[in-house]
């Protein structure tokens, strides 16, 4: 026994990580018609062991070696033995085939038996470094991270993550008390290109690298990640504003440098699966200037006016323009605005449609194209509704618009002790790996960062549910990442992105060497 958990005695590991978890059926009821030795307690099924203990022989594909988990028993016994493996190769958890008609998992039992996660073959598991609940699968692995990764892909984490985030030294030529950032330009670029290669075995078919830097192996990296993922699966290359032109900054010769970039390479862009996001809108359209009365109607009864006329009789004459502004934000179903379509870019019968608008123009005319919005116009002009660029988020209505490739939105100010992890050197904020990974994983998703640096990738994609592998060899990991992520873990980190992900704590991690 371990504080009241289960205690893993002898496990056959399946491509080093699949996990095993269960209870013990009681009483000696029948047990489900599959390949399963099982107990319970004060009971014994076929191939089981009685007292308190589920024994698991086979799962998907054949004979994992045998799985014996010694538990605590419950005041009552479950009415049903219950097992769950999570497969190194799945994306999410999954039920082995042989037994998941008969077998079900629940996580809302009491007396459930949890089977801390075993190091896989290359690595050694540091329980006095490893936190919260055993059953975790995310991993701090202390240690170089050319090797570790070449250990992840022996140990069976080949084609896992979905997204692989990298913060590289930039090679300025200065050397921090964090780290070296000094490298001639060949040294850096072999260093860059070896870790590049190995990331690229680790990346799900549906998955994609963002790699930050500045301008200074800007070229080099481009050229180099060409050759290593190729060219025609480049994604974007990002700028990222980081700073103002302030300080000692301003003083430098020529333009001044405030940027980063980040450079997204897919292993497979036709199969790399995103989101598209929006941001928050600076100002208001002014094009969104009518008013339309009763869109719930036909199309063809729709009503007009001034949306300056009607928010003044509704606000009152002395209305302003952001008074008149938000009142059509908060009401953006009834705002619309008129825009030339692109002829020579529809189809035959939105063209038609065009030019019957034209020869109508007092009546709105509607083309039905789902799964597309359907074509609406006035006048051979298109209807657009202020409501397809409004968002709600945190309980207020938004303008928004599509996320482009220049990101001036996340301030790095202010981010010195956020996550109680002061790092001064090219710390990242929340806020920019929370975009990455909103943007390219799931909920359950794997995310690797090999530079893990002061825990900032490893924070956000615990707080946004994902799971992660993060990579560190410097003395920050104990500095920094491992007390950062315990209380993550504990729930008392209110920084970063807390609070956008209402993460309230739960989870765990463990520390690989």
């Amino acid at each position: 026994m371990l504080d009241g958990m289960g205690m893993l005695e002898g496990i056959g590991m399946l491509d080093g990580m699949t996990r095993f978890e269960g209870t013990g059926q009681g009483g000696g009821a029948t047990p489900p018609p599959s390949p399963i030795g099982w107990g319970g307690p004060g009971g014994r099924g076929p191939g089981g062991v009685a007292g308190g203990v589920v024994a698991v022989s086979v799962g998907v594909g054949g004979v994992l070696g045998g799985v014996v988990v010694a538990g605590a028993v419950a005041a009552g016994p479950p009415s049903a033995a219950e097992l769950c493996w999570l497969h190194a190769a799945a994306p999410t958890p999954t039920r082995s085939r042989a037994i998941e008609t008969d077998v079900r998992w629940n996580m809302a039992r009491d007396y459930h038996v949890a089977v801390a996660m075993k190091a896989p073959r290359g690595f050694s598991r540091d329980a006095a470094r490893s936190h919260g609940d055993r059953r975790s699968e995310n991993v701090l692995v202390h240690g170089e991270n050319l090797d570790a990764m070449r250990r992840l892909l022996r140990a069976g984490f080949a084609g896992r993550f979905r997204c692989v985030y990298v913060d590289p030294p930039f090679n300025s030529g200065r050397r921090f008390a964090e780290y070296d950032d000094a490298s001639t330009p060949a040294e850096w670029l072999s260093m860059m290109r070896e870790r590049l290669q190995a990331a690229r075995e680790l990346l799900s078919d549906h998955g994609a690298i963002f790699v930050e830097i500045d301008d200074t192996e800007l070229g080099p990296l481009l050229g180099v990640m060409d050759d290593v993922y190729g060219r025609d699966q480049r994604i974007s290359t990002i700028t990222v504003v980081r700073s103002a032109a302030t300080g000692h900054k301003a003083h430098n010769r020529g333009p001044v440098n405030v940027t980063d970039f980040v450079l997204v390479y897919a292993r497979d862009r036709k199969g790399w699966r995103c989101h598209q996001l929006t941001r928050e809108r600076e100002g208001y359209d002014a094009a969104y200037g009518t008013w339309l009365e009763n869109p719930a109607d036909a199309c063809v009864g729709w009503r007009f006016t001034p949306l300056g006329s009607k928010a003044r009789a509704v606000l009152g004459k002395t209305a302003t323009r952001p008074d008149i502004e938000r009142f059509a934000v908060d009401h953006a179903e009834h705002v619309v605005r008129f825009a030339q379509p692109r002829y020579e870019a529809v189809s035959r019968k939105a063209q038609a449609l065009i030019d019957r608008s034209r020869r109508e123009p007092g009546r709105v005319l509607r083309l039905k194209r789902a799964p597309r919005k359907d074509l609406l116009l006035r006048g051979g002009n298109r209807v657009l509704f202020l409501a397809d660029k409004v968002a709600t988020i945190g309980g207020r209505r938004l303008l928004v618009e599509p996320l482009t490739n220049l990101w001036d939105d996340v301030p790095f100010q202010g981010i010195a002790r956020e996550g109680g992890a002061r790092f001064v050197r090219n710390k990242k904020p929340e806020k920019l790996l929370a975009r990455v990974l909103a943007l390219s994983t799931d909920p359950g998703d794997w995310v690797l960062d090999p530079f893990l640096g002061s825990g900032t990738t490893a924070a956000v994609a615990h707080k946004m549910g994902r799971r992660w592998v993060g990579i560190e060899q410097g003395d920050h990991l104990d500095g920094l990442c491992v007390p950062r992520l315990r209380r993550v873990v504990d729930g008392v980190d209110a920084t970063g992105v807390t609070q956008a992900y209402d993460w309230r704590g739960g989870g765990g991690f463990h520390v690989w060497t």
